[in-house]
């Protein structure tokens, strides 16, 4: 009896396990880098598992374009998504920073972009990429 017990709880777990499982990991990868803006130099890219008993199915990269300002590389950010079939929010300034919100398929999306006059500046200063580069957030919502 306490055998077929086992089973029970066994087989439970894994159709637990196999029902959370999350995006394949070449999938996941392969949305994050459609929002990298062609001309962009990836600095950080952290992929990691925000949903419990899940595949990895969230990323966060961090990265610099040329020195434009801030306007034109937001409009970059918002044509590179849109080709890639993004479906992007206004943008709202504030402060030193401006923000968006994405969408596509099953995955959501933030983008966060640095103010001109901190752009760069930063990164020479402190070597802080996450302080001084434009970066967004991306997570499977399946």
């Amino acid at each position: 009896m306490r055998q077929f017990l086992y089973l029970g709880l066994a087989g439970l777990l894994a159709s637990v396990m196999l029902g959370c499982g999350g995006p394949e990991t070449e999938e996941l990868r392969g949305t994050v880098d459609s929002l990298v803006p062609p001309s962009a130099k990836v600095l950080k890219r952290n992929i990691g598992v925000c949903t419990e008993l899940s595949n990895p199915d969230c990323a966060t990269v961090y990265y610099r374009t040329d020195d434009l300002p801030l306007r034109e590389r937001v409009e970059i950010f918002v044509s590179n998504a849109n080709s890639h079939g993004w479906d992007a929010g206004p943008p709202v300034y504030l402060g030193h920073r401006a923000s968006l919100e994405l969408l596509r398929d099953d995955y959501s999306a933030s983008a966060t972009f640095v103010v001109d006059d901190r752009y760069g500046q930063l990164c020479e200063w402190t070597g802080q990429v996450e302080d001084c580069s434009d970066h967004f957030f991306v997570k499977w919502e399946g």
